[in-house]
């Protein structure tokens, strides 16, 4: 049961310059009219409440609360409660989301909690038409972030600072706290007479971070303090910012987007040094793939061999179709997810493609080889399909009702029947990685950062 420091405010401060990021937040100030806000009940996450409650109030912006009371502790519930009466009283709009775990809670508990969470706080963010979710990560997160994947061997990428703006699910996540301490948080809370409550969790050494967080405390004397911490993963993420810039140029050199997962691959994709051809093949292979992460080294390396044999494979749900002068990168037909029931709002399927509809009885799946073979004799349809090679056109994301097909979407194929239709439709395909933005069009940005 979390511990609850200093007593109930009467009103909200108004400091919010002083802590938030100014420059990360005036990039949104005009584009956006609804802000939402993960709040545990801890000093970091209320202090954000709080200070962008201010920042929100003088800029026109609505903001909400969500607070998720994901069960694993007794009186978990507590904490969701003492948010909503503290926000509440500071006109702060609030929403509870439960976690209904259906399975079993092994292994790593917290990595397993914190999926589950930003799932259900995506999700309230997409149903609520809210594009932006603020977080309260600040500078002790991301030492701990960067000793802690120090600890287990990660390269320029992995060790990079944690970034101020990323995406997950769909959803932009800023983290306006990143150059504050946390006890500077603290001493701002009771200073304004305002309560957090602490997470017990934070003091059990069964978790990595808590030991990496004991250990820091330690470092200090030997002149590895968390300064030279900071300053080591702010310039390994400029590193990884100049390597990211090669990437693109070299992916941008070497593929033709047919579609976000098609793509022709000249075989000088693996022509470079072995730090670009890895990113590079990572990021196709996930993009491709549809996975939420990106493939391990070993198959990295495993694919980047055979292409430099003139050999095609298969990794990742993907597979490496062999042409003349290189590859075309398509998903492995068998490893294409199966048709789905669209229902009204989002739609994710294949973790490939964002359909939005406003009415059900739709379905979404891969062409198939049966209808593709149907359109043979069809004269609009099959010179587009003809383009494409047969193992990716078998995977081409099929709109259908009953068993009729509406429309083949993407890949330059013309619709069908979906003029006749009373659905109004809007469809995205999913970017899995910040370097192919520039490269890809009508995307929706799935995870980075």
């Amino acid at each position: 049961m979390r511990s609850e420091c200093t007593a109930i405010p009467s009103e909200s401060p108004a400091k919010a310059g002083v802590y938030l990021d100014t420059d990360l937040m005036s990039d949104i100030k005009g584009s956006i009219k609804h802000l939402a806000v993960a709040v545990s009940g801890g000093a970091d996450s209320m202090a954000l409440a709080l200070l962008l409650h201010d920042w929100c109030r003088h800029r026109g912006i609505s903001l909400t609360a969500l607070t998720v009371d994901h069960g694993l502790r007794p009186n978990s519930s507590d904490d969701a409660v003492f948010v909503e009466k503290i926000l509440r009283r500071l006109g702060i709009p609030v929403h509870i989301l439960t976690w209904q775990c259906t399975t079993k809670v092994t292994g790593n508990i917290q990595a397993m909690a914190r999926q589950a969470r930003y799932q259900l706080l995506t999700d309230w963010c997409h149903a609520h038409d809210v594009n932006v979710l603020c977080t309260g990560h600040h500078q002790n997160d991301l030492i701990e972030t960067f000793v802690m994947r120090l600890q287990r061997g990660s390269g320029v990428q992995g060790l990079a600072a944690m970034r101020p703006e990323s995406y997950i699910h769909g959803i932009k996540v800023l983290r306006p706290l990143l150059k504050v301490e946390h006890k500077e948080l603290c001493a701002w809370l009771r200073t304004n007479d305002m309560p957090w409550r602490e997470d017990p969790s934070n003091q059990n050494t069964d978790f990595t971070r808590v030991k990496v967080r004991q250990g820091l405390q330690q470092w200090t004397h030997t002149g590895l303090d968390q300064n030279r911490l900071l300053l080591a993963a702010n310039n390994l993420r400029r590193a990884d910012d100049a390597l990211q810039a090669a990437v693109i140029h070299h992916l941008s050199a070497t593929c033709h987007f047919f579609t976000s997962y098609i793509i022709s691959i000249d075989q000088t994709i693996v022509n470079n040094s072995e730090e670009i051809i890895f990113r590079s093949l990572s990021i196709l292979l996930q993009q491709v793939g549809g996975r939420e992460h990106p493939p391990r080294l070993e198959t990295v390396q495993r694919v980047a061999r055979r292409l430099q044999q003139g050999k095609p494979c298969t990794a990742h749900g993907c597979m490496f179709v062999k042409k003349m002068a290189g590859y075309v990168l398509c998903r492995e037909p068998r490893d294409v997810a199966a048709p789905v029931l669209l229902t009204p709002g989002r739609n994710v399927w294949d973790g490939r493609v964002v359909v939005r509809v406003d009415q059900a009885r739709l379905t979404l799946g891969a062409l198939g080889a049966i209808d593709a073979a149907a359109f043979k004799k069809h004269k609009v349809l099959w010179p587009a399909l003809q383009k494409i090679p047969h193992p990716a056109r078998l995977t081409l994301p099929t709109l259908r009702k009953h068993a009729k097909i509406l429309a083949i979407l993407g890949a330059g194929i013309p619709d069908l029947h979906l003029q006749d239709c009373d659905y109004t439709l809007d469809v995205r395909y999913i970017c899995r990685h910040r370097a192919l933005i520039p490269l890809l069009q009508n995307i929706e940005i799935e995870r980075w950062g």
